[in-house]
């Protein structure tokens, strides 16, 4: 990615600042669409904000396995651990750290308009409250937790919980959330319940919603959907290990 002179500026702000406190924020200009966020380790937490800025804190510590890899008698020395590397271009705004980081934390406040890539590697939660655009959640080993959402959205906790709450039914796309080896919760209005198909392998699926579920079986594989299911955008959750809860929010 080529970065404007903009995000160069914007950059070179941004590194002075990290360097004092590990914070730091950013124009964001009505041109970038994107923003992408990975972590090798550690937690992400992303909020709605002003549409012109993006505010960021880090929090970055040193590998404190380091010493045990030592000789007897020894310690390793290390340089201070760096914060995410942040790269803007004309249309994407990515903040990485990555495996020789260690442990990174970020905690964002971003405009919530843009398409949102959110990803921890290893070890690590992803709260994310408030989002319109469209968004993406993984986690290797960690809960995800997605609250007030409103666009269209796929959510993966691989080892974790996953829990999503919608501000309303419109995903306008095809969506999904997937848990392993941790449970999956939809919260969602009872007057404005998307589309829906929901599987639970080696669990239950469970609602208090007053909505008919009808059971589908596609390759072999047991499915239920709601009705409407089969003319709109599709909410699709599924739970390799364990249970499925929909419940109506308050």
């Amino acid at each position: 990615m080529k970065p404007s002179i903009t995000a160069l500026a914007g950059m070179a702000l941004a590194n002075a600042a990290l360097a004092a406190d590990h914070a730091v924020t950013l124009p964001v200009t009505p041109e970038q669409e994107r923003l992408v966020v990975a972590m090798w380790e550690g937690d992400i937490r992303i909020t709605a904000g002003d549409e012109g800025a993006l505010e960021l804190i880090a929090d970055c510590k040193a590998d404190p396995t380091a010493d045990e890899m030592a000789g007897p008698g020894l310690r390793t020395l290390r340089t201070v651990a760096r914060v995410p590397d942040i790269v803007a271009s004309d249309t994407v705004i990515a903040i990485r750290a990555d495996e020789e980081d260690a442990q990174c934390s970020v905690e964002l406040v971003a405009p919530p308009r843009l398409a949102l890539n959110a990803r921890v590697n290893r070890i690590g939660t992803i709260e994310i409250d408030g989002w319109r655009g469209n968004l993406l959640a993984w986690s290797a080993e960690g809960d995800v937790r997605v609250t007030n959402q409103r666009g269209s959205l796929s959510v993966t906790a691989m080892s974790g919980n996953a829990e999503v709450t919608l501000a309303d039914a419109s995903i306008m796309a095809d969506s999904a959330i997937t848990a392993a080896n941790g449970t999956l919760t939809l919260n969602v209005d009872p007057e404005q319940v998307p589309a829906l198909r929901a599987q639970a392998r080696w669990g239950d699926v469970q609602t208090d919603l007053d909505v008919d579920f009808e059971q589908v079986v596609e390759g072999g594989s047991s499915w239920f959907a709601t009705r409407a299911a089969d003319d709109q955008p599709v909410l699709t959750l599924r739970n390799l290990n364990r249970d499925i809860i929909i419940r109506k929010t308050d």
